[in-house]
């Protein structure tokens, strides 16, 4: 991880924690385990304390940056190699496809999709 992806990490654990209890700060111990110090404020209540707990255990630790689009599409170039690779592309469609129905099965519905797992049994 970059210094400035742990810089963005520890803003965001920082915001979701100073969100429900004052802090003085927060530090990652163990960023795989997801480890943090929480340095309470003298006057954080213990439900305040609980809360802030509570916020770390409810903490999404993916990177959620939007990524451009010439960054995507390289990453695609890379993933599927030289040439036209058809079984990688093939693979790459059913896990957008796979995505999308967990995000909006009815986006996929509208446009004649079918959603895995739901095709008639022939």
């Amino acid at each position: 991880m970059t210094d400035i992806s742990q810089f963005r990490l520890l803003l965001r654990i920082d915001s979701a924690v100073r969100a429900v209890c004052p802090i003085d700060g927060v530090a990652i111990i163990d960023r795989t385990a997801h480890t943090v110090r929480i340095d309470h404020a003298a006057d954080a209540t213990p439900a305040q304390r609980a809360a802030a707990h509570a916020a770390l255990l409810a903490f999404d630790w993916r990177d959620r940056r939007p990524r451009s689009l010439e960054a995507i599409i390289a990453d695609l170039d890379n993933w599927l190699g030289p040439g036209v690779n058809i079984p990688r592309l093939t693979q790459l469609v059913e896990l957008l496809v796979a995505r999308a129905a967990q995000n909006s099965p009815t986006l996929l519905q509208e446009h004649g999709i079918p959603i895995p797992g739901d095709e008639p049994d022939v």
